[in-house]
């Protein structure tokens, strides 16, 4: 044992010294900025929960890239792109919560404060300050290079998730338990529960949790489809087919039921409001996918269903979370009880919800208005745009924002950390790629 340790001591020492002769090699070179963004999507997949450092915040080495990112940022950029609309308004959300909160819980005089303020800068740092710099670093990059690498990452943990289920063991977590490495000790229950839902244990891949590694991949469907209608190659189609397989079968593995609606939703939104196909394909593959819809619910019912409809669970246990928490949101339905200040062991299984507990129902209408307004903006931009190409990524950010807002009403999407992160950072590549094709049709 202790050669084993004295190993990974030795191994540990090797990768510090070599990721900083890199970074040195990198700020010299001035390629600094790109490498992050590559090694921060690369760790938001593989490295989100382990292998960090325990302080103030579990420091994972995305947390570390992107704290590097936003310091080289304001450092080195003296002209700062204009604010937007949405940012705005996610900066209202979030500087109303911070505010709300942070008075709640002085005044609550619990002792809180601490957990409370660790919530708020995470929100703050990894989702409003991420966002803002990422958006504004990746335009000078091939954009759409790193989104597809973003969505080769997504199918690579999809293959690990779904080779899990069907081997029904994490390889990664075990080995990772096994041997003493390092994790995010908020996760120690979910890594250690095997997650069973009638005898079976729910796929995670590389994530803390089934709904979170689903969740992803759903997300990642939209620009899937994007591209699977973007490109006239063969060889391309049949490549992003197997891709969008893989991230549908994820949420099958991940034994979610809202995961399978909400996938099979965006297929079909997708391929209806498209004008890429015709009006008669469009009524083909709208019954086929009727049809198939039905087989699939019926030969998937007992996985979804292992106890009957009747005698399912997971219901009675929502209700009794929802009713539970009416009880919290009583004490100050306005600011809530201050964010990241739910009682230990309650979960409340709709993000919504949630947020009204901790910020009440100032903050829920705050980050519903932010929302439905990105969202109702691509949407508009779908319907107006007369370029097919332009009215297909339109779309493509329309159904996006749509399932982030499925997901948060499905269960507490935004309370897994990962999840809103790789929404920003998708959210970023989006409206950058966005700005390079509009720049492309006044061209």
């Amino acid at each position: 044992m202790g050669l084993m340790i004295s190993y990974y001591a030795s191994v540990k020492l090797i990768l510090i010294l070599f990721i900083l002769l890199a970074s040195v090699y990198l700020i010299l070179t001035r390629k600094i900025e790109k490498y992050l963004v590559y090694g921060i999507l690369t760790s938001l997949f593989f490295f989100s929960i382990i292998f960090g450092i325990n302080t103030f915040v579990y420091l994972t080495i995305d947390r570390i890239g992107i704290a590097l990112l936003i310091i080289l940022y304001f450092l080195s950029r003296k002209n700062h792109i204009k604010i937007s609309s949405f940012e705005n308004l996610y900066f209202i959300f979030t500087l109303s919560i911070i505010i709300s909160s942070l008075i709640v819980t002085i005044l609550s005089g619990q002792g809180m404060i601490l957990n409370t303020a660790k919530k708020l800068t995470i929100m703050f740092v990894e989702y409003f300050l991420f966002f803002f710099v990422l958006k504004r670093v990746i335009v000078k990059y091939n954009i759409r290079n790193i989104l597809k690498y973003t969505l080769f990452l997504g199918s690579i943990v999809g293959v690990y998730g779904i080779l899990e289920y069907l081997t029904q063991k994490n390889v990664l977590f075990d080995f990772i338990l096994t041997n003493n490495l390092p994790y995010n000790p908020s996760y120690e229950e979910t890594l250690l529960w095997g997650q069973i839902r009638g005898g079976v244990m729910r796929a995670k891949s590389t994530f803390s949790h089934a709904l979170e590694f689903g969740g992803i991949q759903s997300l990642l469907l939209p620009f899937a489809m994007y591209f699977l209608f973007d490109t006239k190659k063969i060889k391309t189609k049949l490549f992003l087919l197997m891709v969008i397989g893989i991230f549908f079968v994820s949420g099958v593995v991940a034994i979610s039921r809202s995961l399978m609606v909400v996938n099979l939703l965006t297929v079909f939104l997708f391929i209806i409001l498209s004008r890429s196909v015709s009006p008669v394909k469009k009524l083909f593959l709208l019954i086929g996918g009727i049809v198939g819809s039905i087989i699939l619910f019926i030969l998937m019912f007992n996985l979804f269903f292992p106890d009957g409809v009747r005698n399912d669970l997971s219901f009675t246990q929502r209700a009794g979370n929802l009713q539970s928490g009416a009880t919290l949101i009583n004490k100050n339905p306005f600011f809530g009880l201050g964010y990241g200040n739910i009682p230990s062991g309650q979960v409340f299984d709709n993000y919504y919800y949630s947020l009204v507990v901790q910020s009440g129902f100032t903050g829920l209408i705050l980050f519903i208005l932010a929302f439905t307004y990105l969202l109702f903006n691509y949407i508009i931009k779908t319907i107006k745009e007369k370029n097919i190409q332009m009215s297909n990524f339109y779309l493509t950010m329309s159904l996006f924002v749509l399932v982030f807002l499925f997901l948060n009403l499905a269960y507490d999407a935004s309370g897994f950390i990962t999840v809103g992160k790789v929404f920003f950072f998708l959210l970023a590549l989006g409206m950058a790629i966005e700005s390079k094709l509009q720049q492309n049709s006044l061209n």
